[in-house]
């Protein structure tokens, strides 16, 4: 399942606003106020609902109405959409005023689906999951600060425990049903002890006692069965016995015949078997001394007599041949020059012109001076465009009279004639100063920061003298304000206005004030330009140095001429340096060149050396093809080769003919060797003779055997009804063809049946007397035997009584087996599974601190251990190591309680707040991880959660949702 997104319509402080969620992992981050734990219990309520029922809300319910009802609406609505893993896209409505506006629909075909998830009076989305909102609160939806409250939630949770481990998803428990089996099990079963009074050990009593007297009973009459069939075996065995005896002494006296004609037969077959072979032998040597005499008649008329002659004379000719060819082949392939020739390489060689005298590239010394220079001038030019502004000729007279009697004096006049309250400066030309001085001190300190610090000091100097006129006017308003407290009208007021007369300037205090303030503006710009003025002299006098210092570098370098510019000289010796590194690249090329022209006169002379080879090895060919054939009319190379390849091949036919001749006379004279024609034609006449009286001993011998073997079988079909079986075995079926022709077998046969004929003839006595004695016991022992058919009825009535009970007992158990399987399960299956799942990740959260836990199904309760092998509570454990533990239980828990087919989303606010920077961090990389196959959304407030996220999260399957604080209305 994946929540798609959360809209709160009417929930706690949040009213119509939308939260969407992406399929990975969510972190929603937000300060104090902005709405975190009510999207997380909107979450939870738009999934599950609330219960709608009688009786009355628990505490729980009545705190969540408290902590999440609308502030400020009397409507309580929340909606999410769901998609299944089934690819189904659910939309869950939930009023949870309880005004019935709950539903669960289909997006995609609009039906609907409420039925398949109601629970307590409104669908819950949970039952998708095999949950219910309870089971799904302790476990996937980790509220704040409550992950150990899992503990608390055990005893609702061993519902779905034993439903998940045994019952595959049924509604009820076995618990009760249980019970109640076990009380009826002890009363009409009992425990089957010995001393036992209950149904099930009387009934085992009972049936025991009836066993055994039927054993007894059973026992008795198969041994005097026994008895009897033993009684009949033995007088049957007397009398095999007795005709045994009587059949072995008539097979001893058959064998004794049968051992006579036995050795004559065998004689005679081995006669005529070598007698055969002869003949055989005799036929191949036949067949040899014809083969030869007629091989001998074909070489004979093929050669007359006369050795074949040889090729004597045509081996001058093949030696010319080969070695004229060996010559041509041994030629080296002439190799086709290109490009320029060796001539042609000389000629551009001598074009190249001779490495340049001066310098190819400017100096590093005049490339700084010429820097240097740059600078300097740059800053007198700069410098320049901030001239201060002086008025050089002031044409009014009263501030010509102002500037010689000082701006101090001419405030200390306007105060004397001053009777009304000190009037403060205007505030806009003041403010208007202000912010100019800060404009230029700000251009100043730009220009510092950027390089420039020379334009900067200018800017920052008329600053700094406006800034100490400012506090002089400051010091003189506040001495002329406290002056004004003691000021006297009379004589003082007419000095000042007569001295002012003196002086020349006008008695009206504002006017004086307004010329002292154009005075010290005055005062203040002249001194600014005095400052600029011996700045601009030392710039000057920089820019004039750095120009000499250029002038006499060029000078040395040959560019001495004063009345030219430094900058023009400088750019003819720029230029200079450009056409020396032409001039140097093009003279790098005479070694290039150089070791051109060695490598083609090689290849020019190698060509030459070919051209030579190959003529000579032409000359060759002409004349070996002369000596094949004179008459010839090949004059190229390729005619020439054709010729000698075709007098090659005919040449190759002549010797393989030659060859098949010396080697079939070498066989002729082999053959004849020691013998004559006539001497190889009488040895085929005696050979066939001899084979012709081989033949007639042969079948004479075999008629022989023929004879023999009637004679022996006629003597083994004589008295075969009075054997032994045993001697039947060793004679080899005598009397059925075909009979054994080893004499030897035959004589041991002979040995064995004499020697049971004795044997026959004793056991026969000794059977016969104890058949007798066999047959007067069996007639004592029955007048006594009990009887059987009673003891076998009252054991079918031991035995129907006991199977009622046992059946009954069979019934119990099973049924209790089956209703155990629950609890039996929870922990072989459930309590491994979530320890497992703990131990993958404990020691990741824990920084390896605890690697091993164990988990209690009934109570939830997780003991873990580290390296060391010690088990401790985890609730005992740290606050934070606690929680860390019991989130991982919870993960479990809703990862093994899901149905299949189903994964379970994780709703988690503020799990990390007891956790410290590493854990925190390794706890985040774990829902990263479970995110990859689960949806998980995170509420959290911390800093380093919310920096984890900015980085790790990417967009787009794992986003950040950042909430801002909620207006307070």
């Amino acid at each position: 399942m994946r929540i798609e997104s959360v809209t709160a319509h009417a929930f706690g402080p949040l009213a119509e606003r939308t939260l969407a969620l992406a399929p990975g992992l969510t972190v929603i981050a937000g300060a104090n106020e902005s709405g975190k734990s009510s999207w997380h219990a909107a979450i939870h309520a738009a999934l599950c609902g609330r219960r709608r029922g009688r009786g009355a809300a628990t505490v729980a319910e009545r705190r969540f109405a408290e902590q999440h009802k609308p502030w400020h609406d009397e409507d309580w609505r929340v909606s999410a959409v769901v998609v299944l893993d089934d690819g189904r896209r659910i939309e869950l409505c939930q009023d949870l005023g309880g005004r019935g506006g709950c539903r669960a629909v289909d997006v995609r075909q609009g039906a609907d689906v409420s039925a398949e998830v109601m629970f307590e009076g409104a669908p819950d989305g949970s039952r998708w999951l095999g949950l219910d909102r309870k089971s799904f609160a302790a476990t996937a939806c980790v509220n704040q600060a409550e992950l150990l409250g899992v503990l608390g939630a055990a005893d609702g949770l061993q519902e779905h425990l034993q439903r998940a481990a045994a019952t595959a998803g049924a509604d009820a428990t076995a618990v009760a049903a249980l019970e109640r089996l076990e009380t009826f099990q002890g009363d009409h079963v009992g425990a089957g002890l010995a001393n036992s009074t209950k149904p099930l050990q009387v009934a085992k009593y009972r049936l025991k006692q009836a066993k055994r007297d039927l054993a007894h009973a059973v026992t008795a009459h198969e041994k005097y069965l026994d008895l009897v069939v033993e009684a009949e075996e033995r007088r049957a065995a007397a009398d095999t016995a007795a005709e045994a005896a009587e059949r072995a002494d008539a097979a001893a006296t058959a064998l004794d015949g049968l051992l006579t004609a036995t050795r004559a037969h065998t004689a005679a077959v081995r006669k005529a078997v070598r007698s055969r072979e002869q003949a055989d032998d005799q036929v191949a040597e036949v067949a040899r001394a014809e083969q030869r005499l007629a091989r001998v008649h074909e070489l004979d008329e093929r050669f007359g007599g006369v050795a074949p002659a040889g090729l004597v004379a045509q081996e001058e000719a093949t030696r010319i041949v080969h070695a004229a060819l060996a010559a041509w082949r041994a030629v080296p392939k002439a190799r086709k020059l290109t490009g320029s020739t060796a001539a042609e390489l000389r000629q551009e060689l001598a074009a190249v012109p001779e490495p340049p005298l001066g310098d190819t590239e400017v100096k590093p010394r005049i490339r700084e001076l010429a820097l240097a220079r740059e600078r300097a001038l740059a800053v007198v030019a700069a410098h320049e465009g901030h001239r201060p502004m002086v008025d050089e000729q002031i044409g009014d007279v009263r501030l010509t009279a102002a500037l010689a009697v000082g701006p101090a004096a001419v405030r200390e006049l306007a105060a004397a004639l001053d009777t009304s309250p000190p009037v403060p400066p205007k505030p806009l030309r003041r403010n208007a100063l202000t912010l100019a001085t800060g404009a230029v001190a700000v251009a100043g300190l730009l220009l510092i920061l950027i390089g420039g610090w020379l334009p900067g000091l200018v800017l920052l100097t008329p600053v700094l003298f406006v800034g100490i006129l400012r506090l002089v006017e400051s010091a003189t308003a506040e001495s002329a304000a406290s002056g004004q407290h003691d000021r006297r009208e009379g004589p003082v007021t007419a000095e000042a206005a007569d001295r002012c007369a003196t002086l020349a300037l006008p008695a009206e205090p504002l006017v004086l004030q307004e010329l002292a303030t154009r005075a010290e503006r005055q005062i203040s710009l002249r001194s600014a330009r005095a400052v600029w003025d011996e700045h601009q002299r030392q710039y000057a006098e920089k820019a004039t140095r750095q120009t000499e210092e250029l002038r006499i570098a060029l000078a040395a370098k040959g560019y001495p001429e004063p009345e030219l510019d430094v900058g023009e000289l400088l750019a003819l010796y720029e230029r200079s340096c450009a056409v020396a590194a032409r001039q140097a690249a093009m003279a790098a090329q005479k070694d290039v060149l150089t070791g051109a022209i060695a490598e083609r006169e090689r290849a020019e002379e190698t060509t030459v050396e070919v051209e030579r080879l190959r003529a000579k090895a032409l000359g060759l060919i002409r004349e070996a093809v002369v000596v094949v054939d004179r008459n010839s009319t090949a004059t190229t190379a390729p005619e020439l080769l054709a010729a000698l390849d075709e007098w090659q091949r005919g040449w190759e036919d002549q010797l393989r003919v030659v060859a098949e001749e010396r080697d079939a006379w070498t066989e002729l004279t082999s053959l004849l060797t020691d013998t004559t024609r006539d001497g190889l034609a009488a040895d085929v006449v005696a050979a066939r003779e001899e084979h012709a009286a081989l033949v007639a001993e042969a079948d004479q011998d075999e008629r022989d055997s023929a004879t023999a073997l009637a004679d022996r079988d006629a003597v083994a079909v004589r008295d075969t009804t009075t054997r032994p079986a045993r001697l039947d075995e060793l004679a080899d079926g005598v009397g059925r063809e075909p009979l054994t022709t080893d004499a030897a077998e035959v004589e041991v046969l002979l040995a064995e049946a004499r020697a049971v004929v004795a044997t026959a003839r004793t056991e026969a006595k000794r059977v016969a007397s104890a058949a007798d004695e066999l047959c007067g016991a069996l007639a004592e022992r029955g007048r006594a035997l009990p009887g059987v058919p009673e003891a076998e009825e009252a054991l079918a009535t031991a035995q129907a009584a006991l199977a009622d009970v046992t059946s009954l007992a069979t019934t119990l158990t099973l049924t209790r087996k089956f209703l155990a399987a629950a609890q039996e399960s929870v922990h072989q299956d459930i309590a491994p599974t979530l320890a497992t799942t703990l131990c993958d990740h404990l020691g990741e959260i824990t920084g390896g601190r605890y690697t091993d836990a164990a988990v209690d199904p009934t109570t939830l309760k997780v003991t873990v251990r580290g390296p060391s092998g010690q088990w401790r509570p985890a609730a005992n454990l740290s606050l934070g190591t606690a929680e860390q533990v019991y989130l991982l239980l919870r993960f479990a828990l809703a990862e093994h309680l899901t149905v299949p087919g189903e994964t379970c989303p994780l709703l988690l606010d503020d799990i990390t707040v007891q956790a410290d920077d590493n854990r925190t961090t390794a706890i985040l990389d774990l829902l990263l991880a479970l995110s990859a196959h689960r949806q998980v959304v995170l509420f959290a407030q911390e800093s380093a959660v919310l920096t984890w996220a900015r980085t790790r999260l990417d967009g787009d399957r794992d986003a950040l949702r950042e909430l801002t604080p909620i207006p307070v209305e």
